[in-house]
Protein backbone atom coordinates (compact mmCIF):
# COMPACT_ATOMS: atom_id res chain seq x y z
CA UNK A 1 0.00 0.00 0.00
CA UNK A 2 1.22 3.61 -0.84
CA UNK A 3 2.73 5.79 1.52
CA UNK A 4 0.59 8.00 0.91
CA UNK A 5 -2.44 6.36 1.47
CA UNK A 6 -1.04 5.44 5.22
CA UNK A 7 -3.04 7.24 7.70
CA UNK A 8 0.77 8.19 9.71
CA UNK A 9 3.09 10.93 9.50
CA UNK A 10 6.63 11.51 10.12
CA UNK A 11 7.63 14.20 12.88
CA UNK A 12 11.46 15.48 12.57
CA UNK A 13 12.19 16.85 15.59
CA UNK A 14 15.08 19.26 15.49
CA UNK A 15 16.26 21.93 18.66
CA UNK A 16 16.37 25.43 18.46
CA UNK A 17 19.71 24.94 18.58
CA UNK A 18 20.67 22.73 15.84
CA UNK A 19 18.18 24.76 13.76
CA UNK A 20 19.76 27.96 14.25
CA UNK A 21 23.26 26.83 14.58
CA UNK A 22 23.95 27.54 10.86
CA UNK A 23 22.63 31.10 11.00
CA UNK A 24 24.68 31.81 14.31
CA UNK A 25 27.75 30.67 12.32
CA UNK A 26 27.04 32.73 9.13
CA UNK A 27 26.55 35.78 11.65
CA UNK A 28 29.55 35.08 13.48
CA UNK A 29 31.79 34.65 10.25
CA UNK A 30 29.50 38.12 8.97
CA UNK A 31 30.96 39.36 12.34
CA UNK A 32 34.03 38.46 11.92
CA UNK A 33 34.69 39.74 8.42
CA UNK A 34 33.28 43.12 9.44
CA UNK A 35 35.73 43.18 12.35
CA UNK A 36 38.82 42.42 9.31
CA UNK A 37 37.12 44.54 7.28
CA UNK A 38 36.83 47.26 9.49
CA UNK A 39 40.55 46.26 10.83
CA UNK A 40 41.69 46.84 7.24
CA UNK A 41 40.29 49.74 6.48
CA UNK A 42 41.71 51.20 10.01
CA UNK A 43 45.16 50.18 9.00
CA UNK A 44 44.60 51.53 5.69
CA UNK A 45 44.10 54.85 6.85
CA UNK A 46 46.21 54.73 8.82
CA UNK A 47 49.42 54.07 6.64
CA UNK A 48 47.61 56.20 3.97
CA UNK A 49 47.48 59.00 6.48
CA UNK A 50 50.75 58.53 7.72
CA UNK A 51 52.36 58.45 4.45
CA UNK A 52 50.81 61.70 3.24
CA UNK A 53 51.67 63.41 6.40
CA UNK A 54 55.30 61.99 6.49
CA UNK A 55 55.35 63.72 2.61
CA UNK A 56 53.45 66.73 3.55
CA UNK A 57 56.11 67.10 6.49
CA UNK A 58 59.10 66.71 3.55
CA UNK A 59 57.31 69.35 1.81
CA UNK A 60 56.94 71.58 4.82
CA UNK A 61 60.85 71.55 5.42
CA UNK A 62 61.54 71.97 1.89
CA UNK A 63 59.35 74.95 1.62
CA UNK A 64 60.63 76.05 5.10
CA UNK A 65 64.32 76.01 3.38
CA UNK A 66 63.53 77.52 0.44
CA UNK A 67 61.96 80.90 1.97
CA UNK A 68 65.05 80.96 4.19
CA UNK A 69 67.21 81.07 1.31
CA UNK A 70 68.28 77.89 0.52
CA UNK A 71 67.74 76.73 -3.24
CA UNK A 72 69.74 74.00 -3.96
CA UNK A 73 68.57 71.36 -2.02
CA UNK A 74 66.01 69.81 -5.01
CA UNK A 75 62.66 68.63 -3.56
CA UNK A 76 62.18 65.08 -3.80
CA UNK A 77 59.42 63.47 -6.28
CA UNK A 78 56.58 62.48 -3.73
CA UNK A 79 54.68 60.60 -6.28
CA UNK A 80 52.14 61.50 -8.83
CA UNK A 81 49.06 61.96 -7.04
CA UNK A 82 48.40 65.49 -5.62
CA UNK A 83 50.87 65.46 -2.95
CA UNK A 84 53.75 64.63 -5.99
CA UNK A 85 52.14 67.19 -7.99
CA UNK A 86 52.57 69.59 -4.93
CA UNK A 87 56.19 68.80 -4.63
CA UNK A 88 57.00 68.86 -8.25
CA UNK A 89 55.33 72.21 -8.29
CA UNK A 90 57.63 73.64 -5.45
CA UNK A 91 60.91 72.31 -7.01
CA UNK A 92 60.02 73.94 -10.20
CA UNK A 93 59.38 76.84 -8.42
CA UNK A 94 62.88 76.43 -6.28
CA UNK A 95 64.53 76.22 -9.52
CA UNK A 96 62.81 79.61 -11.33
CA UNK A 97 63.59 81.43 -7.87
CA UNK A 98 67.11 79.77 -8.13
CA UNK A 99 67.39 81.26 -11.79
CA UNK A 100 65.71 84.60 -10.92
CA UNK A 101 68.32 84.88 -8.25
CA UNK A 102 71.29 84.31 -10.06
CA UNK A 103 70.14 86.75 -12.33
CA UNK A 104 69.15 89.40 -9.60
CA UNK A 105 72.67 88.42 -8.15
CA UNK A 106 74.59 89.03 -11.66
CA UNK A 107 72.22 92.25 -12.38
CA UNK A 108 73.46 93.67 -8.19
CA UNK A 109 76.53 93.07 -8.91
CA UNK A 110 76.98 95.16 -12.37
CA UNK A 111 75.13 97.55 -10.75
CA UNK A 112 77.31 97.89 -8.25
CA UNK A 113 79.89 97.78 -10.54
CA UNK A 114 79.33 100.50 -12.56
CA UNK A 115 78.30 102.48 -9.81
CA UNK A 116 82.02 101.78 -8.58
CA UNK A 117 82.96 102.98 -11.99
CA UNK A 118 80.81 106.33 -12.02
CA UNK A 119 82.06 107.05 -8.44
CA UNK A 120 85.56 106.33 -9.84
CA UNK A 121 84.53 108.62 -13.54
CA UNK A 122 82.97 111.20 -11.42
CA UNK A 123 86.43 111.96 -9.31
CA UNK A 124 88.16 112.98 -12.87
CA UNK A 125 90.49 115.58 -12.10
CA UNK A 126 93.79 113.92 -13.56
CA UNK A 127 92.20 111.93 -16.61
CA UNK A 128 95.14 109.68 -16.69
CA UNK A 129 95.30 108.11 -13.68
CA UNK A 130 91.17 107.56 -13.39
CA UNK A 131 91.46 105.93 -16.86
CA UNK A 132 93.63 104.09 -14.86
CA UNK A 133 91.56 102.92 -11.79
CA UNK A 134 88.36 102.07 -14.26
CA UNK A 135 89.99 99.34 -16.09
CA UNK A 136 91.72 97.64 -13.07
CA UNK A 137 88.18 97.64 -11.73
CA UNK A 138 86.82 96.75 -15.15
CA UNK A 139 89.39 93.66 -14.75
CA UNK A 140 88.45 93.25 -11.41
CA UNK A 141 84.24 92.77 -12.22
CA UNK A 142 84.78 90.00 -15.11
CA UNK A 143 86.64 87.39 -13.53
CA UNK A 144 89.42 85.71 -15.56
CA UNK A 145 90.14 88.95 -17.33
CA UNK A 146 93.09 91.27 -17.99
CA UNK A 147 92.70 94.20 -20.20
CA UNK A 148 93.81 97.38 -21.49
CA UNK A 149 92.59 100.25 -23.16
CA UNK A 150 92.70 101.18 -26.93
CA UNK A 151 92.43 105.43 -27.32
CA UNK A 152 93.83 107.63 -29.84
CA UNK A 153 96.48 109.84 -28.71
CA UNK A 154 96.62 113.45 -30.26
CA UNK A 155 100.27 113.66 -29.05
CA UNK A 156 101.01 110.56 -31.62
CA UNK A 157 99.64 112.13 -34.38
CA UNK A 158 96.54 109.98 -34.50
CA UNK A 159 97.83 106.59 -33.12
CA UNK A 160 95.70 104.05 -31.70
CA UNK A 161 97.84 103.46 -28.50
CA UNK A 162 97.50 100.75 -25.54
CA UNK A 163 97.82 102.15 -22.14
CA UNK A 164 96.41 101.37 -18.83
CA UNK A 165 97.65 97.62 -19.18
CA UNK A 166 96.77 95.26 -16.84
CA UNK A 167 98.41 91.63 -17.20
CA UNK A 168 99.30 92.61 -21.03
CA UNK A 169 102.87 93.48 -22.40
CA UNK A 170 102.26 96.90 -23.98
CA UNK A 171 105.65 96.10 -25.61
CA UNK A 172 104.29 93.34 -28.00
CA UNK A 173 101.51 95.48 -29.34
CA UNK A 174 102.96 98.68 -31.43
CA UNK A 175 100.84 101.71 -31.67
CA UNK A 176 98.61 101.36 -34.80
CA UNK A 177 98.19 104.37 -37.26
CA UNK A 178 93.99 104.79 -37.58
CA UNK A 179 94.66 105.48 -40.84
CA UNK A 180 96.96 107.06 -43.19
CA UNK A 181 97.77 111.05 -43.23
CA UNK A 182 94.50 111.56 -41.74
CA UNK A 183 93.74 113.81 -38.62
CA UNK A 184 92.80 112.04 -35.07
CA UNK A 185 88.96 111.41 -35.22
CA UNK A 186 88.61 112.18 -38.76
CA UNK A 187 85.78 109.69 -40.56
CA UNK A 188 84.44 108.31 -37.76
CA UNK A 189 81.53 106.82 -37.19
CA UNK A 190 78.45 107.89 -35.60
CA UNK A 191 76.12 107.31 -33.51
CA UNK A 192 72.71 107.60 -33.70
CA UNK A 193 69.60 106.84 -30.84
CA UNK A 194 72.01 105.09 -28.89
CA UNK A 195 73.39 102.63 -31.46
CA UNK A 196 76.70 103.40 -34.42
CA UNK A 197 75.72 102.99 -37.65
CA UNK A 198 77.45 100.42 -39.49
CA UNK A 199 79.52 102.19 -40.85
CA UNK A 200 83.17 101.26 -40.42
CA UNK A 201 85.62 104.65 -39.41
CA UNK A 202 89.40 104.59 -39.68
CA UNK A 203 89.43 104.36 -35.20
CA UNK A 204 87.33 101.36 -35.69
CA UNK A 205 89.60 99.50 -38.09
CA UNK A 206 92.75 100.20 -36.23
CA UNK A 207 90.93 98.44 -33.61
CA UNK A 208 89.93 95.67 -35.38
CA UNK A 209 93.40 95.58 -36.61
CA UNK A 210 94.82 95.60 -33.30
CA UNK A 211 92.89 92.57 -32.31
CA UNK A 212 93.58 90.67 -35.21
CA UNK A 213 97.31 91.09 -35.12
CA UNK A 214 99.44 88.50 -34.95
CA UNK A 215 100.92 89.10 -30.95
CA UNK A 216 97.23 89.01 -29.93
CA UNK A 217 95.83 86.49 -31.77
CA UNK A 218 98.72 84.14 -30.70
CA UNK A 219 97.70 84.94 -26.99
CA UNK A 220 94.42 85.67 -26.56
CA UNK A 221 92.16 83.20 -26.62
CA UNK A 222 89.08 84.67 -26.45
CA UNK A 223 88.29 88.73 -25.57
CA UNK A 224 85.80 91.32 -26.25
CA UNK A 225 85.96 94.78 -27.02
CA UNK A 226 83.63 97.88 -25.89
CA UNK A 227 83.27 100.76 -27.72
CA UNK A 228 84.70 104.09 -26.50
CA UNK A 229 82.50 106.92 -28.16
CA UNK A 230 82.97 110.89 -27.50
CA UNK A 231 80.82 113.34 -29.30
CA UNK A 232 79.18 110.47 -31.35
CA UNK A 233 83.07 109.48 -32.34
CA UNK A 234 84.79 106.10 -32.12
CA UNK A 235 88.07 107.08 -30.44
CA UNK A 236 88.89 104.09 -28.75
CA UNK A 237 88.11 100.22 -27.13
CA UNK A 238 88.14 99.14 -23.80
CA UNK A 239 89.59 95.47 -24.11
CA UNK A 240 89.10 92.48 -22.24
CA UNK A 241 91.01 89.19 -22.65
CA UNK A 242 91.41 86.05 -21.49
CA UNK A 243 95.26 84.12 -22.28
CA UNK A 244 93.81 80.57 -20.67
CA UNK A 245 90.29 79.59 -21.63
CA UNK A 246 87.98 79.98 -24.87
CA UNK A 247 84.20 81.14 -24.60
CA UNK A 248 84.55 82.51 -20.65
CA UNK A 249 83.13 85.96 -21.42
CA UNK A 250 79.30 86.05 -21.38
CA UNK A 251 76.45 88.56 -22.47
CA UNK A 252 76.25 90.23 -20.11
CA UNK A 253 80.28 90.52 -19.70
CA UNK A 254 79.80 92.24 -22.82
CA UNK A 255 77.18 94.31 -21.44
CA UNK A 256 78.70 95.43 -18.65
CA UNK A 257 82.08 96.30 -20.43
CA UNK A 258 80.51 98.25 -23.01
CA UNK A 259 78.51 100.18 -20.12
CA UNK A 260 82.16 101.02 -18.78
CA UNK A 261 83.48 101.86 -22.21
CA UNK A 262 80.31 104.53 -22.41
CA UNK A 263 81.43 105.80 -18.99
CA UNK A 264 84.95 106.44 -19.82
CA UNK A 265 83.47 108.30 -23.24
CA UNK A 266 81.83 110.43 -21.39
CA UNK A 267 84.20 111.57 -18.68
CA UNK A 268 86.68 112.22 -21.61
CA UNK A 269 84.11 114.14 -23.18
CA UNK A 270 83.48 115.79 -20.05
CA UNK A 271 87.09 116.53 -19.63
CA UNK A 272 87.54 117.89 -22.96
CA UNK A 273 84.84 120.24 -22.66
CA UNK A 274 86.10 121.41 -18.91
CA UNK A 275 89.72 122.34 -21.26
CA UNK A 276 87.29 123.83 -23.67
CA UNK A 277 86.21 126.08 -21.32
CA UNK A 278 88.71 126.64 -19.02
CA UNK A 279 90.95 127.68 -22.37
CA UNK A 280 88.18 129.92 -23.50
CA UNK A 281 87.84 131.33 -20.03
CA UNK A 282 92.19 131.66 -19.76
CA UNK A 283 91.63 133.29 -23.27
CA UNK A 284 89.19 135.73 -22.27
CA UNK A 285 90.59 136.97 -19.30
CA UNK A 286 94.11 136.96 -21.34
CA UNK A 287 91.82 139.39 -23.76
CA UNK A 288 90.22 141.37 -20.81
CA UNK A 289 93.82 141.89 -19.22
CA UNK A 290 95.54 143.00 -22.37
CA UNK A 291 93.04 145.23 -23.32
CA UNK A 292 93.20 146.70 -19.75
CA UNK A 293 97.00 146.38 -20.10
CA UNK A 294 97.38 148.37 -23.30
CA UNK A 295 94.73 150.56 -21.75
CA UNK A 296 96.60 151.33 -18.48
CA UNK A 297 100.03 151.30 -20.11
CA UNK A 298 98.80 154.13 -23.08
CA UNK A 299 97.64 156.41 -19.97
CA UNK A 300 101.10 155.16 -18.77
CA UNK A 301 102.80 156.18 -21.26
CA UNK A 302 100.78 159.24 -22.48
CA UNK A 303 101.39 160.84 -18.98
CA UNK A 304 105.13 161.64 -18.90
CA UNK A 305 105.62 162.26 -22.80
CA UNK A 306 102.85 164.74 -22.56
CA UNK A 307 105.11 166.20 -19.79
CA UNK A 308 108.44 165.62 -21.52
CA UNK A 309 106.73 166.91 -24.48
CA UNK A 310 105.14 170.14 -23.16
CA UNK A 311 108.53 170.72 -21.25
CA UNK A 312 110.69 170.52 -23.44
CA UNK A 313 108.45 172.41 -26.30
CA UNK A 314 108.40 175.42 -23.49
CA UNK A 315 112.59 175.15 -23.45
CA UNK A 316 112.42 175.39 -27.11
CA UNK A 317 110.49 178.48 -27.49
CA UNK A 318 112.45 181.59 -29.06
CA UNK A 319 109.90 183.90 -27.56
CA UNK A 320 110.49 182.73 -24.32
CA UNK A 321 113.16 183.11 -21.48
CA UNK A 322 113.41 181.03 -19.10
CA UNK A 323 115.42 181.86 -15.74
CA UNK A 324 118.55 178.85 -15.08
CA UNK A 325 116.61 177.74 -11.75
CA UNK A 326 113.46 177.40 -14.16
CA UNK A 327 115.36 175.49 -16.69
CA UNK A 328 116.94 173.22 -14.53
CA UNK A 329 113.42 172.37 -12.95
CA UNK A 330 112.08 171.76 -16.38
CA UNK A 331 115.10 169.43 -17.39
CA UNK A 332 114.90 167.61 -14.08
CA UNK A 333 111.00 166.87 -14.69
CA UNK A 334 111.89 165.86 -17.95
CA UNK A 335 114.65 163.31 -16.47
CA UNK A 336 112.20 162.42 -13.86
CA UNK A 337 109.31 161.27 -16.72
CA UNK A 338 112.24 160.03 -18.85
CA UNK A 339 113.25 157.29 -15.78
CA UNK A 340 109.73 157.04 -15.52
CA UNK A 341 109.32 155.79 -19.01
CA UNK A 342 112.19 153.69 -18.92
CA UNK A 343 110.89 151.71 -15.81
CA UNK A 344 107.81 151.35 -17.57
CA UNK A 345 108.99 149.89 -20.62
CA UNK A 346 111.86 147.46 -18.45
CA UNK A 347 108.72 145.89 -16.41
CA UNK A 348 106.94 145.32 -20.05
CA UNK A 349 110.21 143.91 -21.41
CA UNK A 350 111.00 141.96 -18.39
CA UNK A 351 107.33 140.47 -18.25
CA UNK A 352 107.72 139.44 -21.86
CA UNK A 353 110.97 137.34 -21.16
CA UNK A 354 109.79 135.93 -17.76
CA UNK A 355 106.33 134.67 -20.05
CA UNK A 356 109.10 132.90 -22.43
CA UNK A 357 111.05 131.83 -20.15
CA UNK A 358 113.80 133.30 -21.46
CA UNK A 359 115.36 135.16 -17.81
CA UNK A 360 118.64 133.03 -16.33
CA UNK A 361 120.03 133.89 -13.25
CA UNK A 362 123.10 134.78 -12.44
CA UNK A 363 123.73 134.05 -8.73
CA UNK A 364 126.52 135.80 -6.89
CA UNK A 365 126.57 136.72 -3.00
CA UNK A 366 124.81 139.41 -2.36
CA UNK A 367 123.93 141.25 0.69
CA UNK A 368 120.38 142.31 0.94
CA UNK A 369 120.56 145.16 3.28
CA UNK A 370 122.85 147.22 1.26
CA UNK A 371 121.08 146.43 -1.93
CA UNK A 372 117.55 147.76 0.30
CA UNK A 373 119.65 151.30 1.20
CA UNK A 374 120.82 151.44 -2.62
CA UNK A 375 116.80 151.21 -3.89
CA UNK A 376 115.82 153.49 -0.96
CA UNK A 377 117.96 156.13 -2.03
CA UNK A 378 116.57 156.01 -5.76
CA UNK A 379 112.90 156.51 -4.47
CA UNK A 380 113.64 158.59 -1.66
CA UNK A 381 114.51 161.17 -4.13
CA UNK A 382 110.80 161.23 -5.97
CA UNK A 383 108.87 159.98 -2.48
CA UNK A 384 109.23 163.45 -0.91
CA UNK A 385 106.46 162.81 1.37
CA UNK A 386 107.79 159.61 2.99
CA UNK A 387 110.33 158.62 5.20
CA UNK A 388 112.18 155.14 4.99
CA UNK A 389 112.96 152.83 7.91
CA UNK A 390 115.36 150.07 7.65
CA UNK A 391 116.14 147.61 9.86
CA UNK A 392 118.38 144.65 9.35
CA UNK A 393 120.47 142.68 12.03
CA UNK A 394 124.37 143.63 11.44
CA UNK A 395 124.67 139.81 11.02
CA UNK A 396 122.21 139.62 8.48
CA UNK A 397 123.25 136.69 6.01
CA UNK A 398 124.58 136.74 2.90
CA UNK A 399 122.38 134.91 -0.23
CA UNK A 400 123.10 133.67 -3.64
CA UNK A 401 121.17 135.42 -5.99
CA UNK A 402 120.63 137.55 -9.52
CA UNK A 403 121.46 141.15 -8.20
CA UNK A 404 119.31 142.57 -10.77
CA UNK A 405 116.15 140.46 -10.44
CA UNK A 406 116.47 140.91 -6.38
CA UNK A 407 117.33 144.63 -6.95
CA UNK A 408 113.84 144.63 -9.31
CA UNK A 409 112.01 143.04 -6.29
CA UNK A 410 112.87 145.70 -3.94
CA UNK A 411 112.15 148.22 -6.52
CA UNK A 412 108.51 147.14 -7.21
CA UNK A 413 107.68 146.36 -3.94
CA UNK A 414 108.64 149.82 -2.38
CA UNK A 415 107.15 151.89 -5.30
CA UNK A 416 103.84 150.12 -4.03
CA UNK A 417 104.27 150.91 -0.88
CA UNK A 418 104.65 154.57 -2.06
CA UNK A 419 102.20 154.72 -4.75
CA UNK A 420 99.22 153.47 -2.33
CA UNK A 421 100.66 155.22 0.55
CA UNK A 422 99.70 158.63 -1.32
CA UNK A 423 99.71 160.76 2.15
CA UNK A 424 102.97 159.68 3.10
CA UNK A 425 103.96 158.01 5.92
CA UNK A 426 107.06 155.69 6.45
CA UNK A 427 107.78 152.59 4.64
CA UNK A 428 109.46 149.87 6.43
CA UNK A 429 112.16 147.48 5.68
CA UNK A 430 113.44 145.02 7.74
CA UNK A 431 115.04 141.54 7.26
CA UNK A 432 114.83 138.25 9.69
CA UNK A 433 116.38 134.12 9.42
CA UNK A 434 113.52 131.71 10.02
CA UNK A 435 115.66 128.34 9.37
CA UNK A 436 116.82 127.94 6.32
CA UNK A 437 115.72 131.17 4.96
CA UNK A 438 115.71 135.19 4.75
CA UNK A 439 112.71 136.71 4.80
CA UNK A 440 112.13 140.32 3.85
CA UNK A 441 109.53 142.59 4.44
CA UNK A 442 108.17 145.84 2.95
CA UNK A 443 105.32 147.39 5.24
CA UNK A 444 103.06 150.37 4.49
CA UNK A 445 100.57 152.32 6.19
CA UNK A 446 98.15 153.34 2.99
CA UNK A 447 94.84 152.29 1.62
CA UNK A 448 95.25 148.49 1.85
CA UNK A 449 93.89 145.88 -0.68
CA UNK A 450 90.19 145.07 -0.22
CA UNK A 451 89.62 141.09 0.76
CA UNK A 452 88.30 140.20 -2.64
CA UNK A 453 91.12 141.04 -4.44
CA UNK A 454 93.81 139.01 -2.76
CA UNK A 455 93.06 136.27 -4.45
CA UNK A 456 94.66 137.61 -8.01
CA UNK A 457 96.75 140.75 -6.97
CA UNK A 458 99.80 138.68 -8.17
CA UNK A 459 98.49 137.92 -11.67
CA UNK A 460 100.11 139.59 -14.47
CA UNK A 461 97.85 142.82 -15.72
CA UNK A 462 96.15 142.82 -12.92
CA UNK A 463 94.87 146.25 -11.03
CA UNK A 464 92.95 146.53 -8.05
CA UNK A 465 89.86 148.65 -9.49
CA UNK A 466 88.58 149.71 -6.40
CA UNK A 467 88.02 153.82 -5.23
CA UNK A 468 90.75 153.10 -3.30
CA UNK A 469 92.62 152.73 -6.08
CA UNK A 470 91.60 155.14 -9.15
CA UNK A 471 93.80 157.85 -8.03
CA UNK A 472 96.92 156.06 -9.30
CA UNK A 473 98.52 154.28 -11.87
CA UNK A 474 100.89 151.42 -13.22
CA UNK A 475 100.63 148.69 -15.52
CA UNK A 476 99.73 145.78 -13.53
CA UNK A 477 103.14 143.90 -13.48
CA UNK A 478 105.21 144.79 -10.91
CA UNK A 479 103.91 142.31 -8.47
CA UNK A 480 104.03 139.40 -11.27
CA UNK A 481 107.75 140.34 -11.57
CA UNK A 482 108.05 140.43 -8.14
CA UNK A 483 106.50 136.92 -7.56
CA UNK A 484 108.02 135.80 -10.95
CA UNK A 485 111.79 136.36 -9.83
CA UNK A 486 111.59 134.90 -6.32
CA UNK A 487 109.87 131.74 -7.18
CA UNK A 488 112.97 131.81 -9.86
CA UNK A 489 115.23 131.78 -7.04
CA UNK A 490 113.27 128.95 -5.07
CA UNK A 491 111.59 131.21 -2.89
CA UNK A 492 107.90 132.47 -1.80
CA UNK A 493 105.81 136.10 -2.01
CA UNK A 494 103.33 136.78 0.34
CA UNK A 495 101.12 139.46 1.76
CA UNK A 496 98.97 140.58 4.33
CA UNK A 497 96.64 143.62 3.93
CA UNK A 498 93.40 145.18 5.46
CA UNK A 499 91.50 148.28 3.81
CA UNK A 500 93.11 151.38 5.94
CA UNK A 501 95.51 149.98 7.09
CA UNK A 502 98.15 149.19 5.00
CA UNK A 503 100.11 146.67 3.57
CA UNK A 504 102.56 144.02 4.25
CA UNK A 505 104.69 142.09 1.66
CA UNK A 506 106.65 138.97 2.59
CA UNK A 507 109.37 137.43 -0.03
CA UNK A 508 111.93 134.60 1.22
CA UNK A 509 114.80 133.33 -0.36
CA UNK A 510 116.73 130.26 0.35
CA UNK A 511 120.44 130.83 2.62
CA UNK A 512 123.37 129.11 1.34
CA UNK A 513 124.16 125.20 2.58
CA UNK A 514 125.86 125.18 5.33
CA UNK A 515 125.01 128.64 7.09
CA UNK A 516 124.87 128.14 10.90
CA UNK A 517 122.84 130.90 12.57
CA UNK A 518 124.49 132.74 15.42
Amino acid sequence: MPLSKANWGVVIRQSEDEALAPTRELRQNLILFGIVLVTVALLFVVITTRDVGSRIRLLTVASKKIAEGDLDGQVANLGRDEVGVLSQTLDDMRRKLKTSYGELKQKTQELSSLLSVSEILSSAIDLSPVLDAVVVKAVEVVPNADGGLLLLDSDAHGALVLRCIIGMNKDAFPDINTAPGSAPGSDLVSKSEGEATKETSAVEEAIDTFLRSEPFQSKAQSFICGKVFERNRVIGGLVLVNFNDKEVFSESDYRLLQAIADGIGITIERAQLANEAEEARALHEADRLRSQFISSVSHELRTPLTLIKGYSTSLLRKDASWERETQREFLQIIDEKTDELRDLIDKILQSAKLEAGAVKLEKEPLLIPRLAEKVVEEISTRAKKHEFDLSFAPSFPVVEADVRCIEQVLRNLLENAVKYSPDGGVAKISGKVIRDRVIVEIKDNGTGIPQEYHDKIFERFYRVDSNLTRGTTGSGLGLSIVKAHVEAHGGEVWFKSAVGKGSTFYFSLPLSEGYEED
